[in-house]
């Protein structure tokens, strides 16, 4: 196993090396998959409409189906829902081409499935290679891809890849990240969820959304646009009377001065007067980009209500990280491996 053994509770019935159970399914278009009828390597995602990371993991699947060069196809199966509910998302967010239907009530169950999502990737003879709990991300991509392709090397048992050879990171740094929050009171939200002791100051932002954008001026009196600002950024709220602020300010000014950082780190005045904050940031490098709220407009427009709060967004404006308290050297590394880990999906 790979990962968190506490979700190994979630695993289904049939284990990698076994044949998957065959089912008919109807699909939307009316049409019935056999899954003893299907020809070459199929991946099985089992899903809902309700289930937030079914949704994270969405566009990975949508990317995958539509690669020609893809080692496997891909079935959508929903469970576990409303059949209405189903249908009208089923419709709305998958192309015509990636398949998707709705087992019956209980058959999930007969699978042993206590949790969703799971994808099962299976080999051309329907005997399951690997078993993911989760919302799939770049790095279970590649797993997938990687073990896929070379399915036909392999003999039938079901052989492990090794760990080594996983491009995936930003995962292997979770539990560091959850001892640095520990220390320092903060929490980290993101797609895969919260690293953090629950019951902490929430955001209302969310991971998957995009973030409104903004203009401001910075503290050199310049103009400055979000959205022209290219690139991923780490977005800093901060005040100078704020404590909690002005210790993570010398790890983040650090971390701007890193030319191999794969995003770029905006500090955005809220709450504060602009004097203090200038004698604030004349005791740091000048090329910093700091940019000043001196009407207010931050804090109503982002619902924030403490501060320091870091969001990390990707080239597109979407929320990839959100940071409630403090930065620490492991939230930074984690952040950085997350970019770099979005890249576009492609076939090995």
């Amino acid at each position: 196993m790979l990962g968190d053994s506490a979700l190994a509770v979630l695993r289904i019935a049939p284990e990698p090396g076994e044949r998957f159970p065959d089912f008919d399914m109807e699909l939307l278009d009316g049409s019935v998959f056999h899954l003893a009828d299907s020809e070459g390597p199929v991946l099985l995602n089992f899903w809902a409409s309700w289930c937030g990371p079914c949704r994270l993991e969405l566009p990975y699947l949508i990317e995958m189906a539509a690669d020609v060069q893809a080692p496997f196809s891909i079935v959508l199966a929903n469970v576990w829902d409303e059949t209405e509910s189903y249908r009208q998302f089923a419709r709305a967010e998958f192309p015509e081409t990636l398949p998707s239907g709705r087992l019956e009530d209980g058959q999930a169950a007969e699978f042993g499935f206590r949790g969703i999502p799971i994808s099962v990737l299976l080999n051309a003879e329907l005997t399951i290679q690997a078993v993911h709990v989760g919302n799939i991300t770049p790095g279970v991509v590649d797993f997938f891809y990687n073990l896929a392709a070379r399915g036909a090397q392999l003999p039938p048992e079901f052989v492990d890849l090794p760990a080594t050879q996983l491009p995936m990171p930003a995962e292997a740094l979770l539990t560091e990240v959850e001892q640095a929050n520990r220390a320092t009171n903060s929490q980290t939200f993101w797609r895969g969820g919260l690293i953090g002791e629950p019951g902490g100051p929430e955001v209302a932002l969310q991971a998957g959304e995009k973030l409104p954008g903004f203009g401001l001026m910075t503290q050199r009196g310049e103009p400055f646009r979000l959205d022209l600002a290219g690139g991923p950024v780490l977005l800093n709220f901060w005040a100078s009377w704020c404590g909690p602020c002005a210790e993570e300010f010398p790890l983040l000014v650090e971390a701007s001065a890193n030319s191999n950082l794969p995003f770029g780190i905006v500090y955005v005045n809220v709450w504060d007067d602009e004097y203090s904050a200038e004698r604030f940031l004349a005791e740091y490098p000048p090329e910093l980009l700091a940019v000043i709220d001196r009407a207010g407009q931050i804090p109503p427009l982002y619902h924030l209500e403490f501060i320091p709060v870091s969001v990390l967004i990707d080239g597109e404006g979407v929320i990839v990280l959100i940071q409630s308290g403090p930065v620490n050297t492991a939230v930074l590394e984690f952040a950085a491996a997350l970019i770099r880990e979005a890249q576009p999906v492609s076939a090995p």
